[in-house]
């Protein structure tokens, strides 16, 4: 999905609190339980920054915008490959060792998508 279909899909203010979100994501990982959609959700949520969305908004978001990433795993809603299939998801780290890199390798990419994406619907960008 290209950067422009995307923009038409979401407000300004959602893009911006994206954005914040996944900052707050590179520097502290909020809940080690869960992936980058849902801590995007929960960090927004908590904020207050955009109360009138629900998390698939956010899922749908980083599905879209993560396509195009070098390490995608080719599943459309899952970017990030999974060393193997955890029955017990919620008991393990997903933000320690490979899980780490690969997350924060796709929140770089993503911030990049996500300026870009901020660009265009402001109109700076053609």
């Amino acid at each position: 999905m290209t950067d422009k279909e995307i923009v038409d899909k979401f407000s300004l203010e959602l893009l911006n609190s994206i954005k914040q979100g996944l900052e707050h994501l590179k520097k502290k990982r909020a809940n080690e339980k869960y992936g980058i959609c849902f801590n995007l959700f929960d960090f927004i949520t908590k904020k207050g920054l955009s109360e009138d969305y629900g998390f698939a908004v956010f899922y749908q978001w980083v599905a879209d915008s993560s396509i195009g990433w070098p390490d995608h795993s080719g599943i459309g809603n899952l970017p990030v490959v999974e060393p193997k299939i955890v029955r017990f998801r919620f008991r393990v780290n997903l933000w320690k060792g490979e899980r780490l890199k690969s997350r924060l390798s796709l929140i770089d990419y993503l911030l990049e998508r996500i300026t870009q994406q901020i660009k265009i619907k402001k109109g700076d960008t053609p």
